[in-house]
């Protein structure tokens, strides 16, 4: 038996306060990281297909901000860790307003273990 990791990368900036959004409510696509690091299984545990959302800002420069990092909903809290840790080495092509790189508060995405036995 073999196990396959997989990772969704699903990443949108929640709506900021209307007062800082020039765009409303509307979700701000900050697309997909242009470096990312494929998140670990927790160490003793069996695998299992999990799934972890976390919130985080995306800085000017294109890295995340890893004390922004926040676990909103997960499935085991055992893979936490393991999704944080890999999100923050991901970098992302920094948002432009007004040809000004700026960060991107309240971003999200959902990383995915799936366990597939081939």
């Amino acid at each position: 038996m073999k196990f396959l990791a997989l990772m969704m990368v699903l990443a949108t900036a929640a709506p900021l306060m209307a007062q800082e959004n020039p765009y409303g409510d509307r979700l701000i696509n900050i697309g997909k990281p242009i470096h990312y690091v494929m998140p670990t299984f927790p160490e003793g545990v069996s695998p299992s297909s999990q799934k972890v959302r976390l919130r985080f800002t995306v800085t000017e420069t294109g890295t995340v901000d890893p004390d922004s990092i926040e676990v909103i909903e997960t499935s085991d809290v055992r893979y936490n860790q393991n999704a944080i840790d890999a999100l923050s080495q991901y970098r992302y092509k920094p948002r432009i307003v007004n040809g000004e790189a700026v960060p991107t508060p309240n971003s999200r995405i959902l990383i995915e273990w799936r366990v597939t036995v081939r």
